[in-house]
């Protein structure tokens, strides 16, 4: 073992000083003799453009902290964009302004009872006309055509030949039943319509001779037995074809020609808005949902896309999990993620045509600002602080006070309510305006930014609508989930069209309700 002489005291000393002459030591540093306080104010004397980086807007001149030199950028030739969050007082919007002429109804005939209603043409626009003759089963057909009865009643037979092959307690139940024809179709369709005008806790109560449940109105029209007949063989689909991992394969051409439907007979209005809808649901279903702010709580979710003017329902998907039918448009969709192709999909035949669309933070995003901008779409809605690509709005806020950043044709803005707000809007700039409304502490106007007074305004289509509708239900208790989705998406056609004409039939929706009933039933 090798013997090492220790140092002294004199040569450790030389040694140290050595090491803090040294131009290239990176360790610790002696203090200037300053104050931590006397350093920083020096130091943002030095930087007087990081002075205002605590302060909080004011209502008249809004301040921020300074993040001009930090650029997030997600640009390439694939489709994404790039963004530059500035403090910009001057920024200004660039709004794509909408035509209304075309707008409302496109009904070129209606084709009912009627035969005088077909040839006349007719184009609903900022003002609804109506021909004195349509009534509110003419409406009705134009979503469930005799095309899309007869499709039904051959699926209800075939379901009734396979129970009469497989089944004969069945059979012998229903005292040898025959086939269901389309007459037969349509005054199912009008019970059904008229139970929620009639509420009852059990559906054999509608036939019951009991003086105090007795409606005889039920029995006039069709049998009891006949009725819980067509309501076991109603069917959808041909079980026997293939559906290639498709979870609503049991509904799919009633999900395809409705959606086309809705499309066809109405043109929207410059505002639309897309929201979640639930259908009641509590059995077992792979891509049931929970949603606590939902009055159902447990469902089927619907994506849905409304007009703000009307409440009438354009289009709607329904939503399956992962496997959830929505199509990129173009490569760049693919950046936006789920939630983001959901509006793509929703408002592919309403893009390029200088819409307004609401959203929620649960779609919104600053790519998809960018990529509806580019599409001539103005849109507006909350958003999630944690987006990706968001700007860094750390501002302590009071309330009433707010912070913005813009970057091109978006602007992403933080107002402090009881809570801190992020909205991103393409159509608004960053002031403020009054909401006739007055603080009961300080007896002031109550100011709000102008694109959360027009969100609030737009934006709540949806659930306004399935509020009104809510009242006349037509969706009983079943353990099949797609007939409990069929009988809903006969409110979101027939009812969502009743909202928009309302006002000039002078009918409340309940009415038409009764309308409809009497027409399929012949009564």
């Amino acid at each position: 073992m090798s013997w090492r002489k220790s140092l002294t005291e004199k040569e450790l000393a030389d040694i140290a000083n050595n090491l803090f002459l040294d131009d290239d030591f990176d360790g610790e540093v002696y203090s200037s003799g300053l104050s931590d306080d006397d350093e920083l104010e020096g130091a943002l004397s030095e930087h007087p453009e990081n002075n205002q980086e605590n302060e909080v807007m004011s209502e008249d001149e809004p301040d921020v902290h300074n993040d001009n030199d930090a650029e997030v950028t997600a640009c390439d030739e694939d489709g994404t964009y790039s963004f530059n969050w500035q403090f910009d007082p001057n920024w200004e919007p660039e709004v794509f302004v909408f035509d209304e002429t075309n707008s409302g109804c496109n009904i070129d005939g209606i084709q009912g009872k009627n035969n005088a209603l077909s040839k006349k043409k007719y184009v609903l626009s900022l003002t609804v006309f109506f021909l004195e003759n349509s009534t509110q089963l003419d409406f009705f057909e134009l979503f469930f055509t005799r095309e899309c009865v007869e499709y039904i009643k051959e699926e209800c037979n075939r379901q009734f030949s396979y129970f009469r092959e497989n089944n004969d307690d069945f059979i012998k139940k229903n005292h040898n039943p025959t086939n269901v024809t389309v007459a037969e179709m349509y005054t199912f369709f009008g019970i059904s319509l008229l139970m929620t005008r009639c509420k009852k806790l059990r559906l054999y109560e509608y036939w019951s001779t009991d003086p105090l449940l007795s409606t005889p109105i039920f029995t006039r029209i069709m049998r009891r037995d006949r009725f819980f007949f067509i309501l076991k063989i109603l069917h959808f689909c041909d079980n026997a074809l293939p559906h290639n991992g498709d979870k609503l394969y049991k509904l799919r051409y009633i999900i395809d020609y409705l959606r086309n439907k809705f499309k066809q007979v109405f043109s929207p209005f410059e505002k639309v808005c897309i929201d979640e809808s639930l259908v009641l649901f509590k059995g077992r279903l792979s891509f049931r949902q929970y949603i606590p702010s939902k009055r159902h709580r447990f469902g089927v979710k619907l994506f849905m896309l409304c007009d703000c003017k009307t409440g009438f329902c354009l289009d709607f998907i329904v939503y399956t999990g992962s496997s959830t039918n929505v199509d990129p448009l173009e490569k760049k969709n693919e950046r936006i993620g789920k939630s983001g192709q959901v509006v793509t999909t929703l408002m592919n035949p309403y893009l390029n045509k200088n819409h307004t669309i609401y959203l929620d933070n649960w779609y919104n995003s600053p790519t998809l600002s960018l990529l509806l901008h580019d599409n001539k779409t103005n849109s507006c809605g909350t958003i999630k602080k944690n987006r990706k690509f968001m700007p860094k709005l750390d501002e302590k806020l009071k309330r009433g006070e707010m912070s913005f950043r813009s970057s091109g044709p978006a602007l992403v803005l933080k107002w402090c309510d009881k809570r801190d707000i992020y909205m991103i809007t393409t159509l608004h700039d960053y002031n403020m305006s009054s909401t006739n409304k007055t603080d009961r502490q300080t007896g002031m106007q109550v100011m709000k930014p102008n694109c959360i007074i027009d969100y609030n305004q737009n934006m709540g289509s949806v659930d306004k609508t399935d509020m009104l509708i809510s009242s006349i239900e037509s969706v009983r208790k079943c353990m099949k989930w797609y007939k409990k989705l069929f009988f809903s998406f006969s409110r979101y056609g027939h009812n969502k069209f009743s909202l928009s004409v309302q006002s000039h039939h002078k009918e409340k929706i309940v009415c038409c309700r009764l309308s409809v009933s009497s027409g399929t039933t012949n009564i």
